[in-house]
């Protein structure tokens, strides 16, 4: 039961009634009979209320954990809307744009074939072949992205060599990092270890990685790199591109805000690969920020268990 000053007060003075009942418990005024009955009666009325106080004091905190389960349950209603609406944008306007521009390029190719030289038709080949790529992309992220919403997404992490991860991405996106001639630099030790699920930190390092080709320019540079820290490793991205402003900076890793911004060629984006990392890092209980200038370049920072945390 919590303090009152009340309750303070009424022990104070059931203890006086208690004495002086022990002060004249031989006296023969017909008083101290009539005097013992109301003494008893107030201390069982007091006890009453005690109960009640308690009672009282029990349901608030019931009520109190009532109000923060709600204001939960809301803020998690909230999570749900905007992964929803997130859901539906990407559907609606980044998946469905795509496709017609790759629907659209095919087509004239196919009508027009005869009228273009093997050169034209190389690069309108290539051409699809981009689109095509980045589609397979946004695809596997919002697939692996609603997996993870409805909780079918296995985790099975382990201790991994960092360099062994990390030469096993950057294979499947040397072409992309070869179309823009941007030198993929890799600063790893052999030694270096991580605790995480293989294919979640492939998925996170692949997004990574993709973003700085994407906002680096042609004859640019983007350095992986990993390092020891306390019971921790930390991998970095970093690269060399057009950086972010603060206030940009503070729109990444939110569902609730839609933000993107084309690459050095254009390129396309929905902001998902770095909301997915930030769900994937947040599984490993890890860490993931940002350092970044405006026409300087951004580095991000994965912080991971180097052992097992349990």
């Amino acid at each position: 039961m919590k303090n009152h000053s009340l309750f303070n007060k009424e022990k104070e003075i059931i203890a006086h009634n208690q004495a002086t009942a022990e002060k004249y418990k031989n006296n023969d005024n017909p008083l101290y009979s009539e005097f013992l009955q109301l003494s008893d009666h107030y201390a069982k009325l007091f006890k009453q209320f005690s109960r009640i106080v308690k009672i009282s004091d029990k349901t608030q905190e019931q009520l109190k954990e009532s109000r923060e389960s709600i204001i939960q349950y809301n803020d998690e209603l909230k999570q749900l809307n905007a992964t929803k609406d997130k859901f539906f944008s990407i559907i609606a306007h980044d998946l469905k744009s795509p496709f017609q521009a790759f629907l659209n390029l095919n087509t004239f190719l196919v009508q027009r074939l005869d009228a273009f030289s093997r050169e034209e038709i190389t690069d309108l080949i290539t051409e699809l072949g981009d689109v095509a790529d980045n589609l397979f992309k946004l695809l596997e992220n919002l697939l692996t992205w609603s997996r993870i919403q409805m909780g079918k997404t296995q985790f099975s992490p382990n201790v991994f060599p960092v360099d062994q991860l990390v030469n096993m991405t950057l294979e499947v996106l040397a072409i992309s990092a070869d179309n823009k001639n941007i030198n993929l630099v890799k600063n790893i030790e052999d030694d270096i270890v991580v605790y995480t699920d293989p294919n979640m930190f492939s998925t996170i390092l692949r997004n990574l990685v993709s973003n700085a080709i994407k906002f680096t320019p042609k004859e640019g540079q983007v350095t992986i790199a990993a390092k020891r820290d306390d019971h921790s490793t930390i991998i970095s991205v970093c690269d060399n591109g057009i950086g972010l402003s603060d206030e940009d900076q503070t729109k990444l890793f939110r569902l609730d805000v839609n933000h993107s911004t084309p690459g050095t060629e254009e390129e396309k984006g929905t902001g998902l690969g770095l909301i997915l990392c930030k769900e994937m890092v947040d599984k490993h209980g890890g860490k993931i920020w940002i350092e970044s200038e405006k026409n300087v370049g951004t580095s991000f920072y994965i912080r991971f268990h180097s052992t097992s945390p349990s």
